[in-house]
């Protein structure tokens, strides 16, 4: 037992008289045999043996054969039987190994997670039984890889993982073959798989719970089949997990049989059943629809999930019961089969779900009658590679809960966010602290914020906090609250402030004062507003809006350039760029000075900007003409505007031009410009934009267009062409907030809205004004297949985006050519202002566009935009549309010419494609 787990000699020692099996001479290691391989179905790392040692036959049947549920009607009955063989002989390794565990038997990942010689071991196990039993070809995207064990001084632990999963095979009996060290590696890495939309992919968690694992608490053996971007099948084993009710054990086990495994496969159900052999029973989540009579599941580890807003959760939903708090997707387990009605997983910022945490339990939830989405209701996407594409946070509950149980959510994480900017108060500039006084029973200082006596204030809350608004705060200590005193709505909570204080207080602030008096304190006045200011940035309960005043006046002002350039724009003040798009001085100049308002108005923000445009070509001979035009215009346009005293030089612009050059990705604030979108648009004298978005933590949070070229009112009947009316429109958007337009010269800003067309019939669609952005034949057959009867409104730009979300049109259609990666300028902005307009922004397979990537989009083929009533029939015209293409290409390969519709489908049955 002692060489298996990998203990050193001390350790050995001390285990020698814990039992009797571990006081026996332990058998050198199994000749491995000199000649090949045996043929398949073997695989390639394996070794057939001979007989298994004396010792191993005497420990045989760990686990009882157990009986399989009805294949009758499972598309996926092979592997189902194949993934719960598999799962099962991962446990019983598991369990050996659990028995004895010391921290010798422990490696420390890249990550510094424990990673113990069962989670190699039974990644291992998992892949030798899917490739002997599983039918097809195989692909597995598992989380252990082999790259420490490669890594000097780990040859003990190897030969130990070698030895154990051998005993393992030859106590099961189902194999006569034997892994060497290098067979266990190739094993090990036989999990590099990436997944992702296509084909079909294994996903492992070898054992999901680790640290569980090492306490001796909840662990499981979670594998999933995902078969074209979705999951079809889940199994979980669960060794701790006893096969009747946790929900009065928090987790624990009990005297009753205890090991669980479940196991689900698309449109069959879910069952559980004795991890030892038991008749499979069909299991479903629970049918409570008051929340106050449910419990809710969390995960052991606070560092897992934030328990302090799983706590606000629960007390909006008014849920009584504390919560149950386990490692692992037995979880998912446990929720499937109503021992508890909801399972909230909240990760720390910056944590990336995988897909092998979610993937097994996920569908063992939802096929017992359950839902799991992600914070925003969204479904989570496992189609993306090794991690998810999600919102902020995982849930599941039963379909009566769940709308109450996502109002919660996103309440909670509003709250949450004011919470965080009360606390973060070096976000704004021109502010003072507010003049505090001291509590005369506790001496802290007046806010009630738990400051050490002796304090001068340096923590106080100050008004960049409210936007330099006027503050009111009321209450005792404990209950602190704020209002705005202007005529606006109040700006933050009690709630909010609430929970800023509880936040300090766990940061080890001394407790509050019951007797803290009510105090006033006035901020310094508001300083008179930006003429391309309509709207102050102290927008009612905008969490961005000091973010959103300076990028609408970035954008104005860019606009103010572009207008000018266009009216007089000659070919001379044309350069062209590598991939032979023209570039303009206004695409310079306008990234120029939306680099320099950003700068300016956020000045203690850090600046990252993804922008399309770098200094390459302006750097290059002969472009020092250009760029004195650039140089002269940037600076003209600053001192006609007068809100800035600077004057920039030639190195200045190249420098401000470059810093466009951020990757993004999906952590930290990233501004995503796009100078001029549609610049072939801006240089015949048509439509154009400005388009700014911010990236947040991965999510598009806000989105500015300016487009100069656009009526205020409905462009629908002059196909993207300037009226007699107003001329020249700025659409904005901030996540949860709306979407609003207004007259880029400055008006009042109204609310707007997608059309609310539901029958396609009646449906205008945009496209884009150069064939070479996107197939019209393709957007043409989708047309036809919705029954839309007007033509195409074909515009530049992301301009499209801001007419549909004033509901100009019900559609927008964007299908590139193969070879063309979108950017994420190209539609960052855009897309923001349609979903906060009520509409929605998917790729051709109805996935949310994923701006966390870097600086192109990873999603696709084709972007759709229209309403939620459009949307699904969009979708299955797009998918039939692309489906009926690449039948047609495939004939070209074999016949040589186009074909009709009627030949495609005929030749398509006859040749079986």
């Amino acid at each position: 037992m002692a060489a298996r787990l990998g203990l050193l000699p001390h350790a050995a020692l001390r285990l020698a008289s814990a039992s009797s099996s571990s006081s026996r001479a332990l058998t050198p290691s199994r000749a491995r045999l000199p000649y090949p391989p045996p043929p398949p179905p073997f695989p390639a790392y394996c070794r057939a043996a001979f007989a298994a040692p004396p010792r191993l036959r005497a420990r045989r049947a760990l686990i009882a054969p157990r009986a399989m549920s009805s294949s009758s009607g499972n598309p996926y009955a092979a592997e189902l039987a194949a993934a719960k063989k598999a799962v099962t002989l991962a446990a019983r390794l598991c369990q050996t190994v659990q028995q004895d565990i010391v921290q010798s038997g422990i490696q420390s990942k890249a990550d510094k997670s424990p990673v113990t010689v069962a989670d190699y071991g039974s990644q291992i196990l998992v892949s030798l039984v899917l490739k002997m039993e599983a039918p097809g070809s195989f692909s597995l995207v598992a989380e252990e890889d082999s790259e420490e064990l490669r890594k000097e001084g780990a040859e003990e632990i190897l030969e130990n993982i070698t030895d154990l999963v051998n005993e393992t095979i030859f106590d099961d009996g189902s194999y006569s073959i034997s892994f060497s060290k290098d067979g266990i590696l190739s094993a090990i890495d036989d999990g590099k798989s990436e997944g992702g939309p296509s084909g079909r992919h294994w996903v492992l968690d070898p054992i999901d719970g680790t640290k569980g694992f090492l306490r001796g608490d909840q662990y499981a053996i979670a594998l999933a089949l995902i078969d074209e971007g979705k999951v079809v099948l889940g199994v979980l084993a669960c060794p701790n997990l006893p096969l009747s009710s946790i929900s009065n054990l928090n987790g624990g086990s009990s005297e009753d049989q205890v090991g669980a495994l479940f196991s689900a496969t698309i449109g069959c159900g879910t069952e559980v059943e004795y991890l030892d052999g038991s008749p499979p029973q069909k299991i479903s989540v629970c049918s409570i629809d008051n929340p106050v009579n449910a419990s809710f599941f969390e995960s052991y580890e606070s560092a897992h999930s934030l328990h302090d807003l799983t706590s606000s959760i629960a007390k909006k939903l008014g849920v009584q019961a504390p919560p149950v708090r386990i490692d692992s997707q037995a979880k998912y387990g446990a929720l499937a089969r109503g021992d508890g009605a909801i399972y909230l997983r909240f990760p720390h910022q910056g944590y990336r779900e995988k897909i092998w945490d979610h993937a097994a339990g996920s569908i063992v939830v939802t096929e017992a009658g359950g839902i799991v989405t992600d914070a925003s209701g969204n479904e989570l996407d496992f189609s993306k590679g090794r991690f998810l594409d999600l919102d902020s946070g995982i849930i599941a509950t039963n379909k009566q809960l769940m709308p109450s149980l996502l109002k919660a959510v996103q309440e909670a994480i509003k709250e949450q966010n004011q919470a965080a900017s009360l606390l973060h108060w070096h976000t704004c500039t021109n502010t003072q602290p507010y003049e505090l006084g001291r509590c005369s029973r506790c001496q802290n200082l007046k806010f009630g914020l738990g400051i050490d006596s002796g304090s001068k204030g340096e923590e106080s809350l100050n008004s960049s906090m409210v936007d330099r608004s006027a503050v009111v705060g009321s209450g005792r200590c404990q209950n602190l609250k704020f209002q705005i005193e202007n005529k606006s709505q109040p700006h933050i909570t009690s709630t909010a402030a609430d929970q800023a204080v509880v936040s300090l207080q766990n940061r080890g602030r001394r407790p509050l004062c019951p007797d803290f008096p009510c105090f006033t304190s006035l901020a310094k006045p508001t300083p008179p507003p930006s003429p391309f200011m309509s709207q102050p940035p102290e927008v009612a309960g905008n969490p961005y809006g000091a973010e959103l005043a300076a990028a609408k006046k970035a954008v104005s002002l860019a606009a103010r350039l572009c207008q000018r350039v266009q009216q007089d724009i000659l070919q001379s003040d044309v350069q062209s760029k590598a991939d032979r798009t023209p570039v303009t001085v206004a695409d310079y100049g306008s990234q120029v000075l939306v680099s320099l308002v950003l700068k300016r108005e956020l000045p203690s923000h850090s600046f990252s900007m993804v922008a399309e445009e770098d200094s390459k070509d302006l750097r290059n001979d002969g472009a020092q003409e250009i760029l004195g035009h650039i140089t002269n215009l940037v600076n003209e346009t600053i001192v006609s505007d007068g809100s800035y005293e600077v004057s920039l030089s030639k190195d200045d612009i190249l420098t401000a031009i470059d810093g466009g050059k951020s990757e993004g990705g999906p952590t930290g604030r990233h501004w995503i410009l796009d100078p001029i979108d549609g610049t072939k648009g801006f240089i015949r004298g048509d439509q154009y934009a400005v388009a700014l978005g911010l990236l947040d933590e991965g999510r598009v949070v806000l989105g500015v267009l300016g487009c100069p070229n656009l009526p205020l009112k409905s462009s629908s009947k002059n196909n993207g062409g300037s009226s007699r009316d107003v001329v020249g429109s700025l659409f904005s958007a901030t996540i949860g907030c709306g979407a609003e337009v207004e007259a880029l010269g400055g008006s009042k800003p109204e609310k707007i809205s997608v059309c609310p067309i539901n029958n396609p019939v009646d449906a205008s669609f945009f496209e884009s004004y150069e064939a070479s952005h996107s197939k019209r034949d393709l957007t043409s057959s989708i047309a036809e297949k919705l029954g839309v009867q007007a033509p195409p409104v074909r515009m530049d730009s992301q301009a499209k985006y801001g007419a549909l979300a004033r509901g100009d049109g019900a559609i927008f259609l964007r299908i590139p050519h193969k070879s063309y990666k979108e950017t994420v300028w190209d539609h960052a902005a855009g897309s923001i202002v349609v979903t906060e307009a009520g509409g929605m922004v998917k790729d051709a397979s109805g996935n949310d566009l994923d701006f966390s990537k870097g600086r192109h989009l990873d999603r696709d083929r084709g972007i759709i935009a229209t309403n939620k009533y459009l949307m699904p029939l969009v979708l299955k015209a797009v998918q039939e549309a692309i489906k009926e293409e690449q039948q047609a290409a495939a004939l070209i390969n074999v016949y040589g010419y186009w074909a009709t519709k009627g030949e495609i489908q005929e030749r398509w049955v006859e040749r079986n494609y």
